[in-house]
């Protein structure tokens, strides 16, 4: 094996372990092959390896065994071609116990171990290391947002500085993951401009400490979301609880360290 940076991918199907206890196995595993089938064509399209199916997940990774310089870019391109073709697959789904059931995907920049792994009887090619685990968290940390998408300040930064992915990235919050100490920005796609450029001001703000200015931004988002874009006004609400919580303590002990504290989310 070697160290490389990869970008990884992991999908998991919410619902999908509910809905199979309704149904014989057969039906379960003719639905999972039309999922891996359609899953496995897309990660093969934008030029991903795909390590493995656990369960009903999906783990793959850019950049090994052979180089892609834009692993990062492809990777994004990837998950949202794969909520596509969940779309196509509720569809052909209706009337059954599955036409519910929703793709979450996380994905992760980081330097791994990638190479054969096993044992002597058996071996595989696959990736392992923090980040690795930070991408599984990080497609389980979806479930707190509401969201099918969720990628980590890292792969965002491996996008080219021009992208024009970068003008479509939602920043959500700073969140501490399961089983970590450290938090992270997380970031979710989302073709509203003007809600990407409020989000991506709000954190600028959290970062200087000027609390005031993060304030009118949480504020601003508030509004966007009433008017425009309902399924973020929990979302909004919650930061600018959080943000002036921050401001009244910064106005109550002005010589105090008050700094944005990231959100810890748990295993669940």
């Amino acid at each position: 094996g070697e160290r490389r940076v990869l970008t990884l991918l992991f999908s998991d199907l919410a619902g999908f372990t509910a809905a199979s206890e309704r149904l014989p196995p057969d039906a379960v595993a003719h639905a999972l092959n039309a999922y891996f089938s359609r899953m496995t064509h897309t990660v093969h399209q934008h030029g991903g390896t795909l390590d493995k199916f656990i369960g009903d997940a999906v783990m793959a990774f850019w950049n090994a065994p052979l180089p892609e310089p834009a692993h990062a870019t492809r990777a994004l391109a990837c998950a949202q071609a794969m909520q596509a073709d969940m779309q196509a697959l509720r569809a052909q789904w209706q009337g059954t116990a599955f036409e519910h059931v929703q793709l979450r995907i996380g994905l992760h920049t980081g330097e791994a171990a990638v190479g054969h792994l096993g044992s002597h009887e058996r071996f595989t090619y696959t990736a392992v290391g923090d980040a690795v685990n930070t991408a599984a968290r990080l497609e389980g940390a979806n479930k707190a947002f509401g969201t099918g998408v969720l990628l980590s300040e890292a792969t965002r930064a491996a996008l080219p500085p021009d992208a024009p992915e970068r003008a479509h990235l939602l920043w959500l919050d700073t969140v501490v993951l399961a089983g970590r100490s450290t938090g992270l920005s997380v970031y979710t796609p989302c073709d509203d401009a003007a809600l990407v450029t409020t989000s991506l001001a709000l954190r600028q703000h959290l970062l200087a400490g000027d609390w005031r200015l993060a304030l009118v931004r949480c504020a601003d988002w508030q509004a966007h979301a009433r008017l425009l874009a309902p399924q973020w006004q929990a979302h909004a609400d919650q930061l600018y609880a959080r943000v002036q919580a921050l401001a009244e303590a910064a106005a109550q002990a002005p010589a105090a360290a008050v700094q944005f504290s990231a959100r810890a989310l748990d295993k669940s």
